[in-house]
């Protein structure tokens, strides 16, 4: 009997360890934060022109990184070596000024941002956030890419 005084001690202390933990992960607060993202490009023959890249693709991911080498399509992304997929938990489209503000489902996530461009035709960048507990703002600037032998004539 004494012997199991010790156990059921270290038993409802673990219950109500876990207990807490539980009730701290199941409450959710909204949070007034925002992702403003703003996307343009360069058109070839206007160079140091800027013109918002309208209806590119925003596809947000949580709680992933690209660190492994992928294959993109439509928004899905593809793991090469693991065959793991992964689908956007979020899409927004560029308006005509090159803007788009989104709402994140999570503020306490890694948050990977894929912009996929509609003037240069399966062109992507990409940029990552530690969390959305503030607003985070980024912008790109899609451009045409030029070789060595190009600029060389």
């Amino acid at each position: 009997m004494k012997q199991s005084i010790p156990i059921l001690l270290i038993s409802l202390l673990m219950f109500i360890a876990c207990n807490n933990q539980v009730s701290e992960t199941l409450e959710h607060v909204e949070k007034d934060t925002n992702i403003e993202l703003y996307v343009y490009y360069e058109p070839e023959n206007f160079l140091n022109t800027r013109l918002p890249d309208y209806n590119s693709k925003v596809y947000i991911y949580y709680d992933f990184s690209l660190n492994v080498p992928f294959f993109f399509e439509e928004g899905i992304i593809t793991q090469i070596r693991e065959g793991i997929i992964h689908h956007p938990d979020q899409t927004g489209l560029i308006d005509e000024n090159g803007y788009v503000n989104i709402k994140p489902k999570f503020y306490d996530k890694v948050t990977l941002v894929i912009i996929e461009s509609n003037y240069y035709s399966g062109i992507l960048t990409s940029t990552s956030f530690i969390n959305c507990e503030r607003n985070n703002k980024a912008e790109f600037n899609f451009t045409k890419v030029v070789s060595k032998d190009y600029l060389a004539k």
